[in-house]
């Protein structure tokens, strides 16, 4: 996992932030005659605004495995970036400590659902910024050191 930027989004004006994500899940061994389908997602959990107890936890990826097609069951992510950024209306991703958690639910043909997670992965989005002007909007842009 690796982050990649920061940034005010022009038009929601809150803060968005992506990342890059290196790993291979196989998930071929939860497939049998009873497996409709299986759903994964990857959700990221960090601190918002200037309170302990705001957490917000957004997916930023997700994939439905059907049975019926095996060349979906391994996922092989190279550089694979967010689907979905992580965002923040309070502006203060800067410095927060995000969790990344993966998660999948079997869905059965019959039978109950069986949901799975985990945290494999804890980063920090740290940087340093440098503010600029454009066209009277404030747009920030991440210096690489």
């Amino acid at each position: 996992m690796k982050y990649t930027s920061l940034y005010n989004h022009p038009y929601t004006k809150v803060e968005h932030a992506t990342g890059l994500i290196n790993m291979d899940i196989d998930f071929t061994p939860c497939f049998n005659w009873n497996t409709n389908l299986v759903f994964f997602w990857i959700s990221a959990s960090y601190k918002t605004g200037n309170s302990k107890e705001n957490i917000s936890k957004v997916t930023v990826y997700d994939s439905i495995m059907l049975r019926s097609e095996p060349r979906t069951h391994k996922l092989k992510f190279d550089k694979k970036s967010f689907e979905y950024p992580l965002v923040d209306a309070f502006k203060s991703l800067a410095g927060k400590d995000v969790e990344l958690e993966i998660n999948w639910e079997h869905m059965p043909v019959i039978g109950p659902i069986l949901k799975v997670n985990f945290i494999f992965f804890l980063f920090s989005i740290k940087f340093h910024w440098e503010v600029l002007n454009f066209l009277t909007k404030e747009h920030r842009y991440q210096i690489n050191q």
